[in-house]
């Protein structure tokens, strides 16, 4: 029997990672260009690489995640200026915050009726 079917899950983790690293992809494009997740992103460093195969980067993660949506990553960072087309793309499969808007609920937040 399928684990996944037996746990009564609908997606599995990859599906969930990818959704959320496409999602934090599209929020640092829209960042300003001289916030450091952006200056980190399109930035690398100068020096001597150690031997061997090189380590898996974030990059590398979302141009497998970007082909998968059959985009380039150029393709995918002017569509991911544009939010609401971009969450279309995405799908918000794993965003916490998938439909139910963007506003957070305070916490301590009491309401203004009074209780008697």
């Amino acid at each position: 029997m399928d684990i996944l079917k037996e746990l009564q899950m609908e997606k599995d983790i990859n599906e969930v990672l990818q959704t959320r690293r496409l999602t934090y992809f599209g929020h640092v494009t829209r960042m300003e260009k001289d916030i450091y997740p952006n200056i980190l992103m399109h930035g690398y460093t100068h020096g001597q690489q150690p031997t061997g195969r090189p380590r898996k980067r974030w990059q590398d993660n979302i141009t497998e995640d970007c082909e998968e949506l059959n985009l380039t990553i150029y393709q995918a960072s002017h569509l991911a200026n544009d939010r609401v087309k971009w969450r279309n793309t995405v799908g918000n499969k794993g965003c916490r915050s998938a439909g139910r808007g963007h506003r957070r609920r305070r916490r301590g937040f009491k309401s203004s009726k009074s209780v008697t």
